[in-house]
């Protein structure tokens, strides 16, 4: 039981630095949530409000994020962070 505590507190800890590298790197806020039905509920990451519009984008069946300026960026800049994300959620699920 602790391991997975442990592993959990981890991986907040991964997708905390996650959001704080992608701000700096494409100056985008970006936070991650897990999806409980219809509500999501605020996990790890960059959570700042502010009047611009949030997108929410779903990573699996369990989480998504949010970002503000998702907008902003090139295709190309969207597809990296997309990839980079993925692979933080694909190390994970298989710890």
């Amino acid at each position: 039981m602790k391991e997975t505590c442990f592993s959990e507190d981890r991986f907040k800890k991964s997708l905390n630095e996650l959001a704080e590298e992608l701000k700096k790197q494409y100056s985008i806020n970006i936070w991650f949530v897990e999806i409980l039905g219809k509500r999501l509920s605020y996990v790890a990451g960059k959570r700042e409000y502010k009047i611009s519009p949030t997108v929410s984008i779903k990573i699996n069946k369990r989480f998504a994020f949010v970002s503000e300026n998702w907008e902003n960026l090139s295709e190309s800049d969207k597809g990296e962070i997309l990839k980079i994300i993925n692979t933080v959620f694909n190390n994970y699920e298989q710890e």
